[in-house]
């Protein structure tokens, strides 16, 4: 799924970016911070981390928040 588009950045990325920054990963909002400055996710236009875009199929802060659920169960 497509997160970011000026970065093409896909689901599996977003949770790589995760597993490379488990300190930070306290919450979503924290997470979505980190994972931003790792990779700079949302950096260009910044339309995915908005409420709403019609330029990826998933928002970061979304991608992040089921990346956090999956590897926490």
């Amino acid at each position: 799924m497509l997160v970011c588009e000026c970065l093409d950045l896909e689901y599996e990325d977003i949770k790589k970016a995760i597993n490379e920054h488990p300190d930070e990963l306290n919450d979503v909002l924290e997470a979505v911070e980190a994972i931003k400055e790792s990779i700079e996710a949302g950096e260009i236009c910044g339309c995915c981390t908005e409420d709403e875009c019609d330029k990826v199929e998933m928002l970061l802060q979304d991608a992040v928040a089921k990346a956090l659920k999956e590897l926490t169960i």
